[in-house]
């Protein structure tokens, strides 16, 4: 570790012989303690592969295993163990549930071919799927379902909740959506209740004769004796109209009544209101029965479109997880001594029944960090109270229980702040607070500031003025030299009102990049290139026109626009009628381009016919545009690859994306010490540290309250609001929420090292601050509750800023200078960067730099198979043969039947083999049986799958190599092939693969210490091994290659497809561009009807 080991950090080091939980706050070093209690296992003679370590993220698994590999090399430890540590179990649990999964697909009963879905693909297919449910229920003429949907304001409310509440349901790991019915209990209990007012209110009436009553009690017996009249003659009508008078039977039994009256009275009222509330529930009872069973179809129809697409989503890997591992045989195989989980306190009910499942066997020791303060994901199914079950159990079983009290993030005075604050937030939330310990220097100063906005007519003007005192305040900071804008964070709870704040960023010229997850297709450039698209598809759109001729594509002024528009061109300066000039040549050329041309295509011929990268780049905050443009680049090849052709598929895609609020955040510059303020969400901020915190728009609402008819929660299900059940658990709903909201800001908190910037709006006198803080509102007025018990000399309040003095003149600069001038995207300083490189990649980029520009740049998906293949004999598809034979080879040495697996395979293939189609297969795997390669890998010690990830300078080379083999003079990499060849286009074939073997040798030279005297591939059809020469193994030259490499492929992804230049031979490319051409459309049919650009 950096520094010597604390008591506690020891001892959570080196508790290995029991369980362990440990409780760690924040920046309390429990990374470097999960590393280190790792090497400490090593060192006590633990295997690699006896250990499983779980991370949150796949960032936090990566950085584990470098300081691991790291450590690794700096110790005593055998060196043999660098080589091991690449077949280490260390990532997310759904990393590892997918690892699962795939190395099991037979008994998980899924296509061995499934792929991963994106969460907007797999979120937007289920949208799709509850709105076509619901449609067909509405028009089915179920009154239930229709009434439920009318009862909101707009059916897409409806369509979120039902989302909500399926996606809530699965995270517990069930598949049961049935509603239990409650109609026999709610209908004898309504028999008996009206039995009872039957009974009741004629006597209580027949009782009054004798009692005197005030001339009001007299009018509002006679009411009620006619309602109930009423009642008593209508009982056979419809639930509804009794539910009415029973309310009003119910107001009149209210009021004040004589004294010996009010007792009975009070009975009666109640007795009526439980009736009507019972009579109510009955009719919720058959709408949530109904909702059982429209859910019970969505789920249906959902898993038959994931199947259909061959996708599994992540509730579908925990699941197949933990069914995969309730089987004794499977269960064996991942029997590990020692079991890791980080962030504990955000694992879910179905990954905690995956981690008992593997920790099951009495020798296995499970080690779980968290923190119950820090648990912020209540949203996606976490809860804090599986965690607080597991240090239970932990404990009754013997276990230890450790707390990492110490922090190593932040300056003394914030974490005095934290303390005297959180004290308080958290003291009437039931959940233990315990102080942490600052172990940093002070500085003795305030390092807590607060921007106090005074209110405003309205909040949205309110949070304009307080952005306005955030961007000074950041200039502030930055003008003082302590802090660059890199430094600096903005986080937000949500990002409904982060435009507000990023407008005063841009006003004040501050470099900002927004990673929150929102807001990217509302990016200037990005609506400016969609503006363009819709143009040319709509002549007649003149708002779409308008925002084009004005935007950096031409960078017309808005007074040649006027003139423009009403035909007047001898009147528009002749600078801007050259730009208008260039928009009508371009139109026809780029509107038949767009009917031709895939969109990612046209996409590309866009931005080169208006030079728009180097337009944009010109602009502030270019190199922040330039990477958005390159994104949206990225995004429309692989929506292209999802069967998105045209832009007007892509178009409504995005247009459903916004309006369900899709996350998709702005592109990360290719440095992350980029020199730019950072706008983040606070659930993305976790596990992360800033120099310098800012937290905007504290005085929104802080709790997040159910909204809507339909409700559910975790343990009691669904429900209607106003019924029984949901007024039983609206409180509980209520303190979870608050519960939440406490955590969400104490690691908004926590995140500060050097300063803490809190901004609310109003002061103490405009709040009502007498209730308990459970009852506020906003962070603000638990904040502005909580000052008064906080030391005076923790805090600041920061006066008013004016604007920088140079702002204007700065601004009024720009406002004359041209909107944008050309500037070569050559001319952009030089530099390389952090980079992770794969093996295949670089392969690529050797055998042609234009295909690695297609695939690993603009993402563009392979059309083709690459290299030279054959037809064969038989019926079956080359691709299918191929895909069979590499599954049986691919689980041989887990199951040795090879007619089992066969079966498995060609079930798994989905088709059917005729009798001499299954002997050719069964001939190629027995060929591969006896073959001298299967026999000598038998003998001897094998490897299967090694990862790798080496540094080489400031770049990461990555792979994974097939099978490594020991030999007593040194290591054998070989890599199996399936590509469909005959014998004599073997060593063609080989050649394209010569880079990738050369890169595996020099990595695992790298990693082991030890030479490789071979490598080679195994083609499995005609049954040949092909080894590169000895030359090729020379890894000082393969290392300046790829360094050489790295740094080209670097500085020429600013630049265009040129800099990529394309290989000679490309016969075999999955780029050809004939295949490209076979997406385009008839011309003719898209623009027909298409309107021309009018002439003005």
């Amino acid at each position: 570790m950096a520094h010597t080991p604390t008591e506690q950090q020891r001892e959570a080091i080196m508790t290995i012989d029991r369980h362990a939980a440990v409780t760690a706050g924040a920046g309390s070093g429990k990374t470097r303690v999960l590393v280190e209690r790792y090497l400490y296992l090593l060192s006590q003679g633990v295997k690699i592969s006896e250990i499983l370590a779980i991370t949150f993220t796949r960032k936090a698994a990566l950085e584990m295993k470098e300081r691991i590999r790291a450590g690794i090399a700096a110790s005593n430890l055998p060196p043999s163990l660098l080589n091991e540590f690449n077949q280490a179990r260390i990532s997310t649990i759904h990393s590892f549930c997918q690892r699962l999964v795939a190395d099991h697909p037979r008994q998980a009963e899924v296509d061995p071919r499934f792929r991963m879905a994106e969460e907007w693909e797999s979120r937007g297919l289920l949208y799709q799927v509850v709105e076509e449910q619901v449609a067909s229920a509405r028009a089915d003429q179920d009154s239930e379902i229709s009434a439920l949907a009318e009862s909101y304001r707009q059916t897409s409310a409806f369509i979120d909740d039902l989302v909500e509440i399926y996606e809530r349901i699965v995270s517990k790991g069930e598949r049961s959506f049935a509603y239990q019915d409650q109609s026999d209990e709610l209908n004898s209990e309504i028999v008996f209740l009206r039995g009872e007012l039957l009974m009741r209110i004629p006597a209580w009436l027949e009782g009054l004769a004798e009692i005197k009553l005030s001339e009001s009690k007299q009018k509002t017996t006679a009411e009620i004796r006619r309602l109930f009249s009423d009642y008593r003659a209508n009982l056979a009508e419809p639930v509804r109209s009794e539910q009415e008078l029973l309310a009003e039977l119910a107001r009149l039994f209210g009021g004040s009544w004589a004294k010996d009256l009010k007792a009975e009275v009070q009975e009666l009222r109640e007795l009526c209101s439980l009736l009507g509330q019972r009579l109510y529930d009955l009719e919720a009872n058959q709408i949530l029965l109904k909702l059982g069973a429209l859910l019970t179809a969505v789920d249906q129809e959902y898993q038959r479109r994931k199947k259909e697409l061959g996708i599994l989503d992540y509730n579908d890997l925990e699941r197949l997880a933990e069914k995969l591992l309730s089987s004794s045989e499977i269960d064996q195989i991942y029997q590990f001594r020692h079991v890791m989980v980080d962030e504990a306190q955000d694992i879910n009910p179905v990954q905690k029944r995956i981690i008992a499942r593997l920790t099951d066997n009495p020798n296995t020791k499970l080690f779980v960090v968290g923190d119950p303060k820090q648990s912020i994901y209540r949203f996606r199914g976490a809860q804090v109270e599986v965690f607080m079950e597991l240090q239970q159990e932990i404990a009754a079983n013997g276990g230890r229980e450790i707390t990492l009290g110490d922090n190593f993030r932040s300056r003394p005075e914030l974490i005095a702040f934290s303390n005297q604050f959180f004290e308080q937030v958290f003291a009437a939330g039931g959940m233990n607070f315990a102080a942490a310990n600052p172990k940093r220097d002070r500085t003795n100063t305030p390092l807590v500031s607060l921007i106090q906005t005074p209110i405003s007519e309205t909040l949205i003007e309110s949070r304009a003025v307080e952005a306005e005192q955030i961007a000074r305040y950041i200039r502030k900071l930055v003008s003082e030299g302590d802090y660059s804008y890199r430094d600096i964070t903005l986080l937000f709870s949500t990002t409904t009102h982060v435009g507000i704040y990023e407008r005063e960023l841009h006003r004040y010229q501050i470099p900002f990049v927004n990673l929150s997850g929102r807001g990217f297709y509302q990016k200037p450039e990005i609506q400016d290139i969609i503006s363009f698209i819709k143009w040319l598809q709509d002549s007649a759109d003149e708002v779409s026109m308008v925002c084009v001729l004005r935007s950096p594509f031409f960078a017309v002024s808005d007074e040649a626009l006027y003139w423009y528009r009403n035909g007047r061109l001898e009147l528009i300066e002749p600078e801007d009628l050259g730009k208008i000039e260039d928009a009508h040549r371009l139109y026809p050329e780029l509107q038949r381009e767009l009917a031709m041309l895939p969109a990612p295509e046209f996409l590309d011929k866009l931005l080169t016919a208006t030079d728009f990268c180097a337009h944009t780049l010109a602009l502030p905050m270019g190199e922040q545009r330039l990477a958005n443009i390159r994104k949206l680049q990225e995004t429309s090849w692989q929506l292209w690859a999802k069967s998105y052709v045209s832009f007007k598929e892509q178009l409504h895609y995005i247009d459903q994306l916004i309006e369900q609020q899709g996350r998709e955040g702005e592109a990360r510059l290719d440095s992350e010490t980029a020199d730019v303020v950072t706008i983040m969400t606070i659930h993305g901020s976790k596990g992360l540290e800033f120099p310098v915190v800012i937290l905007p728009d504290l005085a929104g609402q802080a709790v997040r309250t159910e909204r809507g008819r339909l409700h559910y929660h975790l343990d009691w299900g669904m429900t209607i609001k106003d019924t029984s059940l949901h007024q039983q658990i609206k409180a509980v709903l209520r303190e979870e929420a608050v519960a939440e909201a406490k955590r969400l800001l104490y690691v908004a908190v926590t995140r500060a090292e050097e300063q803490l910037v809190l901004c609310g709006i109003g002061t103490e006198e405009d709040y009502n601050l007498g209730k308990p803080l459970e009852q506020l509102g906003s962070w603000w007025e638990w904040l502005l509750l909580g000052l008064e018990q906080i030391e005076p000399h923790l805090f600041q309040l920061v006066p008013d800023l004016d604007a920088p003095l140079e702002l204007a003149e700065e601004t009024a600069a720009a406002a004359e200078a041209p909107i944008a001038k050309t500037v070569s995207s050559a001319a952009v300083p030089e530099h390389y960067t952090a980079a992770s490189f794969s093996a295949t990649s670089l392969m690529i980029y050797s055998l042609c730099p234009r295909r690695y520009y297609y695939r690993y740049l603009l993402r563009v998906p392979e059309l083709g198979a690459f290299g030279p293949s054959t037809t064969v004999s038989s019926g079956l598809d080359p691709l299918q043969r191929g895909n069979i034979v590499h599954r049986v080879c691919e689980h041989l040495h887990t199951d040795p039947d090879p007619n089992q697996l066969l079966d498995w395979a060609i079930a798994m293939e989905g088709i059917t083999v005729s009798q001499s189609e299954r002997q050719e297969l069964e001939e190629i795997v027995d060929r591969y049986l006896n073959s001298d390669y299967f026999q000598e890998s038998q003998r001897m010690k094998v490897d299967h799958e090694v990862e790798f990830a080496v540094p080489l300078d400031q770049f990461l080379i990555t792979g994974m190599i097939d099978q490594v083999i020991y030999t007593d003079s040194g290591l054998k990499i070989m890599d199996l092939k399936t590509n469909h060849i005959a014998p004599d286009q073997v060593e063609e074939t080989a050649a394209s693969y010569g880079m990738q073997l050369r890169i595996y040798a020099w990595a695992l030279e790298k990693l082991t210490g030890q030479a490789v005297i071979g490598a080679g591939l195994y083609f499995l059809f005609p049954d040949r091994i092909h080894w590169i020469s000895a030359d090729s193994l020379d890894t000082a030259a393969t290392e300046r290659w790829l360094l050489d490499a790295c740094c080209r492929i670097q500085k020429s992804e600013r630049l265009e497809a040129e800099a990529f230049p394309a290989a000679e031979n490309c016969a075999h490319c999955p780029y050809d561009c004939r295949q490209l051409e076979q997406t385009r459309i008839s011309f003719a049919e898209i623009t027909a009807g298409m309107g021309k650009l009018p002439n003005k």
